[in-house]
């Protein structure tokens, strides 16, 4: 749900859809439809409502709320298995992701120019955990990162 309340991005399979919740707080109208993104599995609104985040498998795609673009360069790819979870810092400068393969990435979102990988270092135990799967992510008001998931026990 957008921050204002007023506006959904709703996944279907082949397909996003925004959606305006109407004044009357019951109904709903369609607003545009983004035929060019499938099997969307997590969408989220950045704090601010000026973009959403949608992931796919184990791309991560950012997109401008109001004309629905994936702007070049704002899509990104780093996991080797699905995208379990993000989180937008308070100034949506920076986007986190986690997932089942044990990997935690963050990405600067820069509209301007591009987005850049921040931070991702195959080899860091802070980046890459073998045998977690991740299923949530965090980012405080400090940019502090804190994610939960399940620990392997089969080895």
């Amino acid at each position: 749900m957008h921050p204002s309340g007023l506006h959904l991005v709703v996944a279907y399979s082949d397909k996003l859809r925004v959606v305006n919740i109407q004044k009357d707080g019951e109904s709903l109208s369609n607003f545009k439809d983004i035929n060019s993104f499938k099997n969307c599995a997590y969408v989220k609104f950045s704090n601010g409502g000026e973009y959403f985040a949608a992931t796919s498998g184990n791309q991560l795609h950012i997109f401008k709320f109001y004309t629905g673009e994936n702007p070049q360069g704002m899509t990104f790819s780093g996991h080797s298995g699905k995208i379990k979870s993000l989180a937008w810092s308070r100034e949506d400068n920076i986007v986190v992701t986690c997932g089942i393969d044990g990997v935690i990435i963050a990405y600067r979102v820069r509209m301007e120019n591009c987005g850049e990988r921040l931070m991702y270092s195959p080899s860091s135990k802070e980046a890459r955990i073998k045998g977690v799967s991740y299923s949530s992510v965090a980012i405080s008001m400090d940019n502090t990162i804190y994610a939960m998931g399940l620990i392997s026990t089969t080895g």
